[in-house]
């Protein structure tokens, strides 16, 4: 029976050769569309936010502490994300590497100084 580590070493290359073998571009776009929308929303959200509080009798003073909680809540979110994003990072592309390093070599002739006898 495998250890933990080595299944999930095991699991870390299997992902790391998927990652590799196929095309970049679809992966992008299937990650990135929902993330521009969104980033493309959140504005608009505040925008419509920031229009109905300001017509609340004291309009000034709630837009600028609308303003400032938008500000407070993105904070863990961009935290968050880059907290997640490293991790994923750390575990894939040292796997990633070593696979790329691996068809490196694999392709590299050896030379005659190294080559066993």
């Amino acid at each position: 029976m495998e250890d933990k580590g080595g299944e999930k070493a095991r699991k870390a290359q299997e992902t790391a050769q998927r990652i590799v073998a196929r095309p970049v571009a679809p992966g992008v776009l299937k990650l990135g569309i929902p993330l521009g929308l969104a980033m493309a929303l959140q504005p608009t959200f505040d925008l419509i936010d920031m229009l109905i509080v300001s017509d609340l009798p004291d309009g000034k003073e709630a837009v600028a502490a609308l303003a400032i909680c938008d500000l407070v809540a993105r904070v863990p979110t961009i935290l968050a994300n880059g907290i997640s994003i490293g991790i994923e990072l750390m575990g894939v592309a040292g796997a990633a590497w070593s696979t790329i390093g691996s068809r490196c070599s694999s392709s590299r002739p050896s030379s005659p100084a190294t080559s066993p006898p």
